[in-house]
């Protein structure tokens, strides 16, 4: 007789490493017999009830808040295939949807159980449906939120593993892509239906640019790794600091009237993205 148990990690591009995914719901199940674990903050797990025989695992891949759905309606979950009497430690290497599963955990956990910094988080009598594709999307999105779909059946958030081009995102990527849309989805919970409609798409969008690249950070911030998110450089050996302009810190301005913007972020951070070239049109920061 034995109690199943084991550990789940995943290896995370941004730091290089492989690192426990908390949170995770196992399946343990001989016959009939079924029993259920959660992962501790190390990955490690033990399920409910001892066995007497040798017994199949899987991960479900939800929450009282969450659910991962594989496409639009399948529920994603991953098997170990045969029984074993064995501990099952599942590691989390190649790109794959079963790695991007985790990372999309992960993200969902720290959304819902972490600090969130003052910007609020999603607000629901049901659980978020976020769906993984494995693939790219026709219409050229990396992830998008459906504003109707909260309380209903139909998924609310869609992220995708590649991009158009057939290129993986990485991990980071995935988790930033996906805060962008629990910004969306934030907002959407947080005012009335209308008055999310109401709102022009210049002030959604730098909502949630400004979503992502405060959570992103933080997130990665667990983990001392939040520099590697806004890398900050010295301007002409200044003692003025600024971040390089890049997908993750979100401080891009260019000219036209693109609503993917840092405008909501430049209301928050001290960053001047004017020191970063004189040449470009930037707005001087910190604007108020």
């Amino acid at each position: 007789k034995g109690r199943p148990n084991g550990r789940i990690i995943v290896w995370d591009d941004l730091l290089g490493e492989f690192v426990p995914v908390e949170g995770v719901k196992v399946v343990a199940h001989c016959g009939l017999k079924t029993a259920k674990g959660i992962t501790d903050e190390n990955g490690y797990f033990s399920v409910s009830k001892t066995f007497n025989r040798a017994v199949k695992y899987s991960i479900v891949w939800e929450d009282e808040y969450w659910d991962i759905r594989q496409g639009k309606t399948k529920q994603a979950r991953y098997h170990n295939g045969n029984k074993t009497t064995a501990s099952w430690n599942v590691t989390f290497n190649n790109y794959s949807s079963y790695r991007n599963y985790a990372h999309l955990h992960r993200t969902l956990r720290y959304h819902f159980y972490e600090d969130s910094k003052g910007a609020g988080r999603v607000s629901s009598n049901k659980k978020l449906k976020v769906s993984y594709i494995h693939g790219t999307s026709e219409d050229g999105y990396a992830a998008y939120f459906t504003p109707n779909a909260i309380g209903g059946i139909k998924t609310d958030i869609v992220v995708y593993g590649r991009t158009c081009t057939n290129f993986e995102w990485s991990s980071s990527t995935i988790i930033s892509n996906l805060f962008h849309e629990l910004g969306h989805a934030t907002m959407f919970t947080g005012v009335s239906i209308n008055d999310y409609r109401e709102k022009d798409s210049t002030i959604k969008e730098p909502w949630a640019c400004f979503y992502s690249w405060l959570h992103t950070y933080y997130f990665y911030e667990k983990y001392d790794a939040g520099d590697k998110i806004r890398e900050k450089l010295k301007y002409n050996n200044s003692l003025v600091y600024y971040d390089v302009p890049s997908n993750l810190n979100k401080q891009y301005w260019t000219k036209g009237d693109d609503e993917y913007n840092p405008l909501v972020i430049d209301l928050f951070d001290n960053n001047n993205q004017r020191w970063w070239a004189i040449n470009n049109v930037h707005l001087y920061n910190r604007t108020s």
